[in-house]
Formats: C-alpha cells, sequence, structure tokens
C-alpha cells in the first residue's frame, strides 16, 4: 500500500479570491499599475512548496528520505479581473468571470475596488466576462508556462456600459376589489427583482433608441452619461382598458461635493419609475 506521498500544492487558494485596494475606479496611470504589480509578486514567488504527508504510525522522519515523489500539482496561471462602470468610472462588482463555458466567480466592490483573482490551469483558455446575462468581452488567452515564467498571469479591465432590466411588482391593498395597482422599477442585474417582480411589457423609449419589452431580457442604454440616459428614458406600458400611466421624475442622487453615478445606484437598489393605476 502507499505509506506517504509527497505533493505540491499552491499556497493560494484555488478558489475565487476577491481583494480590495484604497483607490476609485482602475488603475490608469504606469506608476499605478507597476506598484500593483509588485505587491502581486510578493505572493507570486511562493506559489508553491513539496509537502511530505505521512501517517504518524509509519515513523515520521525515519521513512522521509527514502519514499519517492508519487504526485506533483501542475503549475497554475493567474486571472485577475478588475471591473466599473463606462460611464463614471466607479468601481462595481459583481462582474462574472468565466473559463471553456465555466463560471469561476465574479467581482467584489470594497473601498473603491472591484476585481477577482482566480487561479487556473496553465493551458490556453477561452474566457469570457458577463454581468447579469449581458456579455461584457470574450477574450482567448494562453496560460502555458513560457521561458523564465512558470506561473502567467493575465490582468484584465473591463468597463460596463448602463444596462437595465425593468419589472412591475403589484400593489396589494386589503378589502379591495380592484385590480391591484403595479408598481414600475429598473434595477441593474437579474438577481435584485423580488420574487412577486413580473416582466415590464411595453415600449421603452431613451435617448440611444427604443425596444418593445415583453419578457426578460436587459437592455443596454449606452456607454457614457448614465444620468443623461436615465432621466431620457420614457414608457409606454401595455395597458389594458381602465388603467393608467404615471410616471415617476428620475431624481439624481449627486450633491454639489460629490456626483453620483446613477448605473451605480442601480446596481445597489431597484428604483422606482411610475405606477401603473386604475383610471
Amino acid at each position: 500500500g502507499v505509506k506517504a506521498m509527497a505533493i505540491s500544492v499552491p499556497l493560494r487558494r484555488l478558489a475565487p479570491v476577491a481583494t480590495a485596494e484604497v483607490g476609485t475606479g482602475l488603475p490608469n496611470t504606469p506608476l499605478e499599475r507597476q506598484a500593483r504589480r509588485n505587491r502581486r509578486a510578493k505572493h507570486d514567488k511562493h506559489d508553491a512548496q513539496a509537502q511530505t504527508v505521512q501517517p504518524e504510525s509509519l515513523g515520521g522522519q525515519r521513512f522521509r528520505s527514502m519514499l519517492p515523489v508519487l504526485a506533483w500539482a501542475p503549475p497554475t496561471g493567474t486571472l485577475r479581473v478588475e471591473s466599473a462602470t463606462s460611464c463614471c468610472q466607479v468601481a462595481i462588482g459583481r462582474v462574472d468571470a468565466l473559463a471553456d463555458g465555466i463560471r469561476l466567480g465574479e467581482t467584489k466592490e470594497s473601498e473603491g475596488l472591484a476585481e477577482v483573482e482566480i487561479l487556473v490551469p496553465s493551458r490556453e483558455l477561452q474566457v469570457s466576462l458577463e454581468l447579469s446575462q449581458r456579455s461584457l468581452l470574450q477574450q482567448t488567452l494562453d496560460f502555458r508556462p513560457r521561458e523564465e515564467e512558470r506561473n502567467v498571469s493575465e490582468d484584465i479591465q473591463v468597463k460596463v456600459a448602463v444596462g437595465i432590466y425593468i419589472y412591475v411588482t403589484p400593489i396589494i391593498l386589503e378589502d379591495s376589489k380592484l385590480e391591484p395597482e403595479l408598481m414600475v422599477f429598473v434595477c441593474g442585474h437579474r438577481r435584485d427583482i423580488p420574487d412577486d417582480g413580473q416582466p415590464f411589457k411595453g415600449i421603452l423609449r431613451w435617448a440611444g433608441g427604443e425596444v418593445r419589452l415583453d419578457a426578460w431580457r436587459p437592455v443596454e442604454l449606452g456607454q457614457e452619461d448614465c444620468l443623461q440616459l436615465l432621466t431620457s428614458m420614457r414608457f409606454e406600458p401595455d395597458l389594458p382598458r381602465g388603467r393608467a400611466w404615471s410616471p415617476v421624475e428620475w431624481e439624481d442622487t449627486s450633491t454639489e461635493d460629490c456626483k453620483a453615478c446613477q448605473f451605480q445606484r442601480l446596481l445597489i437598489n431597484p428604483v422606482r419609475v411610475g405606477n401603473i393605476i386604475n383610471g
């Protein structure tokens, strides 16, 4: 039987790991990028170590030098993803990273930075980035070892265009014999739609175009000026007889001292844009 085994294991976890650094948006200057690489190099130097696994009953040190190496962990690559809004360059999380169609993890937002670092197999991979069923990027990356670089690292910075889901929820009134009125909301992620939410049915018009909706689907509004895009939205719901549309004006949450990214706002909390009422 097997007495013991020497194996090489990465010191970092083979699972999505979110890290955070103080800052706003994505680092764009050469000095910022070099500082990040220098900090990460400290971790990369200790990528793997050999360990001997032995039952105590076998005598421990007496057999250590006599046993062969039975298995070594293969070299791994590192995929790092950072995500921010395209409109305001503000960090946002919840961007999914996939390799060959398999979800590996998502970016996490903390202290002005949203990123995820993942160990991947040392081979060529088809990497995809998505936000709530919206395709953001598809790219083939090669993580195979190169000259003087056993563990290959690839960094991706993705900027997310303004996109929304629209849903309706009923207003339940006790003892009312009328059809329940509906509240209409927009949000930035499908996971934020409540259990009783239903797809908005009707036409959405905005500064960049128009679309008819009758099922769950994200609508991409544009890349720049989230406030202008969102305040330009006009809704024309399909209304049965006896119903009317009552819009709610979009409120800018910015202050004199701080400009608020309205797309980031949608990814934190849904925003009500109107009611479908009994006319």
